[in-house]
């Protein structure tokens, strides 16, 4: 693809990204124009000297403005603000944690029976129920059990170090 035909194919999708972004997502257009010419890249399996036809362009954009929602629903971002006075910071400043809560935690993980554990970590480092399961090969359903009796014992545990939820 010459540099003319790039320039032609980006404006063609940039209008067609105008048409089917809705509103609430229109400062993400930019990054969903560069999604779609990825996936016109990675799927031009057509003859470079034929340009691809406007409905084409048009399915390419849909596409890339669809994943990006379902991106977005994923995995909500969140802008970390200095100024938070909610955010947990250390006490200490050497960034140990004085009340020893970290300490209990890594305990009372150790005690847990090993799926549990697993999943547990997993969800404590972020990871959705369906997430751990496609990731460690388990149902939903198993995932989201394993998750929800582990943190009744991680709970159960800490309570009984004297740290309360």
């Amino acid at each position: 693809m010459t540099s003319p035909d790039y320039a032609e194919i980006r404006g063609r999708l940039v209008r067609a990204v105008r048409q089917v972004c809705p509103g609430w997502l229109r400062g993400r257009a930019e990054d969903i124009v560069q999604n779609a010419l990825v996936k016109l890249l990675q799927g031009s399996a057509r003859e470079a000297s034929t340009p691809p036809a406007a409905s084409y362009l048009w399915r390419v954009a849909y596409s890339a403005t669809v994943d990006e929602i379902r991106r977005l629903r994923r995995r909500p971002e969140v802008p970390w603000d200095a100024e938070d006075p909610g955010r947990a910071e250390p006490a200490d400043p050497s960034g140990t944690d004085p009340s020893g809560l970290d300490d209990a935690v890594d305990a009372c993980l150790r005690g847990l029976l090993e799926p549990r554990r697993i999943a547990v970590g997993l969800h404590l480092a972020g990871f959705s129920a369906k997430e751990i399961a496609v990731s460690l090969h388990w149902t939903d359903k198993a995932a989201r059990n394993l998750v929800f009796r582990g943190m009744v014992d991680l709970r159960t545990c800490l309570s009984g170090k004297g740290f309360r939820a």
